[in-house]
């Protein structure tokens, strides 16, 4: 999480991060300027964005009644403890960005690895993330269902070679979420890919926060590393 916690400070970002080993705190903090913050508070700081990026199963009942943030988007696997947390997600009025699809970065760097590899080919790849990030939320808005599931039903659709029609159904009442004034949070990315898919993975989420801060205007970026 060291590339991304750089990155996010350089952009003039407060981040405030946590994680189970004090060594990793002392990598992150040699680097860059970071607020360090015990792992059972990161979530309940009164942040902007909470990403989840190392521990699977974290966004769970206690958690949803705890969190400030109302925009979540992390590089963690299985970040929902089940399924139907989307929905209660979607209720609550935050908006939560699929973690396979932000991750998907490494695999995707990895799959070129294979061959010759092209770093702008790379790149436009990953680029394309964002656009189907944007297809996700749009689908979610207009017919009300929560983003994980829209994201389960593109990729299920693809995995069997469909053609998936969205906005196929009328669509249903939506709460949508109001533009967020507060700062950021971000939480911890694991290193087990090598450092240029580590990079990769890093840069595109670090694009996608910004993106995600410019649509809601947000003034001042506080991120959280757990």
């Amino acid at each position: 999480g060291r590339h991304l916690a750089k990155l996010l400070v350089e952009d003039g970002a407060k981040v405030y991060v946590a994680d189970l080993y004090p060594a990793a705190i002392a990598a992150v903090l040699a680097e860059c300027s970071v607020v360090p913050v015990e792992i059972e508070d990161i979530h309940k700081l009164d942040v902007d964005v909470f990403a989840p990026c190392a521990l699977g199963g974290i966004i769970n009942q206690q958690l949803l009644e705890e969190i400030k943030a109302r925009i979540i988007v992390g590089a963690a696997n299985n970040q929902l403890v089940d399924s139907e947390m989307g929905d209660k997600l979607q209720k609550a009025g935050m908006l939560y960005a699929p973690d396979y699809l932000v991750n998907s970065g490494g695999i995707i760097d990895i799959f070129y690895e294979r061959g010759d590899y092209d770093f702008l080919k790379v790149r436009h790849h990953i680029e394309e993330i964002g656009e189907t990030l944007h297809e996700i939320y749009k689908e979610s808005q207009e017919r009300g269902i929560a983003t994980n599931k829209v994201a389960d039903r593109i990729a299920e659709s693809r995995f069997k070679g469909e053609k998936i029609q969205l906005l196929t159904e009328p669509p249903h009442e939506y709460s949508r979420c109001a533009p967020c004034p507060k700062p950021l949070a971000l939480s911890p990315i694991p290193s087990s890919l090598s450092e240029l898919s580590d990079f990769t993975l890093t840069g595109f989420i670090f694009i996608l926060l910004l993106s995600i801060l410019t649509t809601y205007r947000t003034a001042n970026s506080v991120f959280h590393l757990e």
